[in-house]
């Protein structure tokens, strides 16, 4: 006997029917989750080439790298290279602003070779970059934690010095070559030329570089709102199916 005009197979199809049109909605929408936030986590690599007592790289390092990765660390990882404008010689080296820059340098890349948590790097390098003596590691090691011994000895020593070189030969390297400090790369491709605007705005810069959506910390060029209106479509699209 009909009920209210549909009969009871047809009620039966209809609610099934609803229910697998709602389970590949949903499924859709779990998939669309998991590419987002696969896409979100994915770090936007960042190597800074730079030198110990260049006044733009202190400025760069202090006041625009270590704000954006405070507020940005879960979307970059980042590599420092504290050699900038050096020469390598037979067993030392010839810097740019004398030989406290070479400390400065060596103890830098002791401390990185030592170290293998980011938030520790990131930290040293910018205690380290702020100091006002660059001829020894104790405050900044004692910052985070770390014996200040093990890089100091490192410095002293022909681990120094191999340390300090392999940097060097990264800096080389690197395409094309550098024309001043701080350069700044991204995702290990080839330096670009807008290196001041980068330099002047990292925040900016490192946000016009993250792949797919935006975080919110980006303001403006952030997509993350378009992902927390997706669950409210969902539930609308459940609620007219299920009022059909």
């Amino acid at each position: 006997m009909p009920i209210f005009g549909r009969s009871l197979q047809e009620l039966s199809y209809s609610t099934e029917t609803k229910i697998f049109a709602m389970y590949k909605l949903a499924s859709l929408f779990l998939l669309a989750m998991s590419a987002y936030l696969a896409t979100a986590q994915t770090p936007t690599y960042v190597t800074v080439y730079y030198e110990t007592l260049c006044p733009d790289s202190v400025k760069f390092i202090t006041k625009q790298l270590f704000p954006t990765w405070e507020k940005m660390k879960k979307y970059m990882e980042v590599e420092f290279v504290p050699y900038g404008n050096s020469n390598t010689t037979e067993n030392d080296f010839v810097c740019q602003h004398g030989p406290d820059e070479c400390t400065g340098n060596k103890l830098q890349a002791c401390a990185l070779s030592h170290l293998t948590d980011q938030d520790q790097k990131m930290k040293f390098v910018n205690c380290f970059m702020g100091s006002s003596n660059v001829k020894s590691s104790t405050e900044c090691a004692t910052l985070i934690n770390f014996d200040a011994r093990k890089i100091e000895d490192c410095a002293n020593s022909t681990e120094g010095y191999d340390a300090l070189k392999k940097l060097g030969d990264k800096t080389k390297n690197l395409s094309p070559p550098l024309k001043s400090v701080p350069t700044v790369v991204f995702n290990n491709k080839p330096a670009e030329a807008d290196q001041e605007k980068i330099t002047a705005n990292f925040m900016e810069a490192l946000c016009m570089r993250i792949q797919g959506t935006k975080p919110t910390e980006c303001g403006s060029h952030s997509g993350a709102e378009h992902l927390l209106l997706a669950p409210i479509a969902l539930v609308s699209v459940f609620a007219i199916l299920l009022a059909h």
